[in-house]
């Protein structure tokens, strides 16, 4: 779960002011909260620092499907799960870069842009272009193994957008796209997810209640 990745500590003598480093990997197998202690000895001491690595409850995945003379899916099903894929997502309301590399050495980019002066968040996004957009227009662009389109049209929805309130990083992600490269019939289209989070319905809300009054104290029941 947590490994020392890099040690520049071990067998070192310090002196007044110096420093070294120690850089622990993170790599969870399951869900929920992880909690860990490095042991670092000094002299005769023994200081532990405890280590803790939330796991989001969330699915981070991407499926997609190539009709038949599409360019950059050549035609074929795609699913990349952390299973066997890297996943990373950078971004922004004002543009979003999310890019996979699975271990048979596929790697696929995704961009997600609103118009001129629009900002993303749970919706519609019709009528886009190739990204970067050139005019007001939405853009998008899914791009793998080195192929791309020069012109596109299409479309995407996001479901679930959440940006962290500490750093603006993404949270929560869940969207949906079509593109259609170089004006042509044939679509890719796919689903990308990031933590995304099972959507909660809040409960019923109370129906047939009553009140009555009783005892000195006017107790209600």
């Amino acid at each position: 779960m947590f490994t020392v990745s890099t040690d520049q500590c071990s067998g070192r003598t310090l002196g007044p002011g110096d420093s070294c480093s120690v850089l622990l990997g993170f790599k969870p197998s399951v869900r929920g909260p992880r909690h860990a202690s490095l042991t670092v000895p000094v002299g005769t001491k023994a200081f532990h620092v405890g280590l803790d690595g939330p796991v989001r409850p969330g699915d981070t995945y991407l499926g997609m499907h190539s009709e038949a003379g599409d360019y950059v899916g050549q035609g074929q099903d795609y699913n990349f799960t952390p299973a066997d894929t890297e996943f990373r997502m950078v971004g922004s309301q004002s543009s979003l870069h999310a890019t996979t590399s699975s271990t048979d050495g596929q790697l696929w980019d995704i961009y997600l842009a609103p118009g001129k002066g629009g900002v993303l968040a749970p919706g519609d996004y019709p009528d886009a272009t190739r990204y970067p957009s050139l005019d007001e227009r939405n853009s998008l662009s899914v791009e793998g193994d080195g192929r791309g389109c020069n012109t596109l049209t299409g479309s995407f929805h996001i479901d679930q957008l959440v940006f962290s309130p500490v750093d603006a990083s993404v949270v929560n992600f869940l969207g949906s796209f079509v593109q259609h490269c170089e004006g042509g019939v044939a679509a890719l289209t796919g689903t990308l997810a990031w933590s995304a989070e099972p959507v909660t319905t809040a409960p019923p809300g109370v129906s047939n209640l009553s009140v009555s009054v009783s005892g000195a104290d006017d107790a209600v029941s």
